[in-house]
């Protein structure tokens, strides 16, 4: 039975004799080089105060509430890639493919109610203490008013998101 250790220590291994042997003048890849930097990042603190999941449960918040009035604007979707940029991403998956997945995933259900306080609840449930959900609900005050419109669907889902998480 392989020890967590060994298993670590053995891709460890096999990545450096891939490096190893490897012609003087490749370069990797930055995708594989962050890939890398990911998988085998130290478990301390991160530099955001928040967990993985906390992050990508504010991604998916954030693309439900730009979703929530049916009209996208850019000024919005600039708002989200921001925060994603000043976030300490440390999922083996890259940002740009869970913000992708996120709208794949969360697009439609601001416009299922059955859907929208089991999506709200899991939310909050994955934000965790009060400080992130506050966290949260600022986020999204904050990508409501970006456009310049609040429309009703915002005004009416800032008050699900201040039951659902305050």
């Amino acid at each position: 039975m392989a020890v967590a250790g060994q298993f670590s220590t053995g891709i460890t291994n096999s990545i450096f004799l891939t490096y190893r042997y490897l012609p003087a003048n490749h370069i990797l890849s930055s995708a594989m080089l962050d890939f890398l930097k990911n998988l085998f990042k130290a478990g301390g603190a991160s530099a955001d105060g928040l967990s993985q999941t906390q992050r990508e449960a504010i991604v998916d918040l954030l693309v439900f509430c730009m979703y929530s009035d049916r009209t996208v604007s850019l000024a919005e979707d600039q708002l989200i890639q921001r925060r994603l940029e000043a976030m300490d991403w440390q999922a083996v998956e890259t940002m740009d493919n869970y913000y992708d997945r996120a709208v794949t995933r969360v697009r439609d259900i601001p416009n299922l109610p059955e859907a929208r306080q089991s999506f709200l609840d899991r939310i909050s449930e994955n934000l965790g203490d009060a400080a992130t959900r506050e966290k949260a609900f600022q986020l999204s005050n904050q990508l409501f008013l970006s456009d310049g419109v609040e429309s009703p669907d915002e005004k009416e889902l800032e008050k699900e998101l201040r039951a659902a998480l305050l």
